[in-house]
């Protein structure tokens, strides 16, 4: 399938819809990335628990929130309120899920540093002591040590991650990177107004001539590959790009933590992070995607790669060209 034709016909169909989307999300977390980080600066991050934002939260001209997590997976909100920084843990899927996969039955709004905001983080460091890491979304889990093995010198997967950094809001806060087209699982672009995708991880990659070039990451769960795996982290980096070429791309590319303005020329590198036993299955679906779509598009250019973890740790064990 041309995947590449149907993202092309989308977007020059819905145009002036989807730029007017991405500028305003562009305008949202730029405009509010200092608020956030002024927020962030009130409260301690306690491993192993995690904030996240996103272009929700970061548009929000209320009290700052912030998601917080535990192994990618979402336990509760932050919210800073002045002086304060409350927790809540108040929605009833967040309440029933936290007690299905952490056994944490700690629930409601309450301080950040209070007795019952201690015993949380307290939990969650337990949990992870223990390493129970079969709880929640899988995805999540890969997610999490994938960015901490980029963002730490001493990570055992870091002389495969060297030179790659997460890319986060104004270098140190993690966000979700929105996209205004999806690969559904059916491996077909799906654009639908107000709803939107996002990049399971986007990272900046300094490459060995000392360029540095943006990398997309489509994570899948341990001992499992869709049938359009592949196309779906295609459907990404096309999408990504088409941002970069768009009205409001110089304004993504200093997101991204680029000075200056988008080149003539881009590289993008899509990276597919599976477990070794579906590395046949993986291979045959990039020579398929190959045959109906171009990996160089105008003056860009898309370089594949794929990522074998270990299905028990999460922990990488390869990261080699899709040739």
């Amino acid at each position: 399938m041309n995947y590449h034709q149907v993202l092309s016909e989308i977007w020059l169909n819905k145009k002036e819809e989807i730029e007017t989307t991405i500028r305003s999300w562009a305008h949202d977390l730029r405009d509010n990335a200092k608020t956030l980080e002024e927020a962030k600066k009130k409260f301690h991050q306690w491993e192993p628990l995690r904030i996240y934002t996103n272009v929700t939260r970061a548009k929000s001209k209320g009290d700052p929130v912030f998601s917080l997590r535990y192994c990618g997976q979402e336990i509760g909100v932050l919210r800073v309120c002045g002086a304060d920084v409350k927790v809540q843990i108040t929605d009833r899927k967040l309440i029933l899920n936290n007690r299905k996969w952490f056994q944490c039955d700690i629930s409601g709004e309450f301080n950040w540093n209070s007795a019952q905001g201690k015993e949380l983080r307290q939990h969650f460091k337990q949990l992870a002591k223990n390493k129970s890491f079969n709880v929640g979304v899988p995805e999540h889990h890969v997610e999490t040590a994938l960015i901490h093995a980029m963002r730490s010198s001493s990570s055992k997967n870091k002389g495969l991650l060297l030179g790659y950094q997460p890319v986060f809001l104004n270098g140190n806060l993690p966000f979700q990177m929105p996209v205004p087209i999806s690969g559904a699982s059916k491996g077909l672009p799906v654009y639908k107004p107000k709803v939107n995708g996002n990049i399971d991880v986007l990272a900046r990659k300094r490459c060995k001539n000392n360029k540095v070039i943006l990398s997309v990451w489509e994570l899948k769960k341990p001992g499992t590959i869709t049938n359009h795996t592949v196309a779906q982290a295609y459907i990404y980096a096309v999408t990504l790009l088409f941002m970069l070429r768009s009205d409001s791309g110089k304004e993504w590319f200093k997101i991204f933590g680029f000075k200056g303005n988008v080149p003539d020329k881009l590289t993008l590198e899509s990276v597919v992070a599976i477990t070794k036993n579906h590395e046949s299955r993986c291979s045959k679906q990039f020579n398929s995607l190959i045959k109906d779509n171009p990996l160089k598009i105008g003056n860009d250019s898309i370089k594949f790669a794929v990522a074998f973890y270990n299905k028990d740790t999460f922990n990488l064990m390869s990261l080699e060209d899709l040739k």
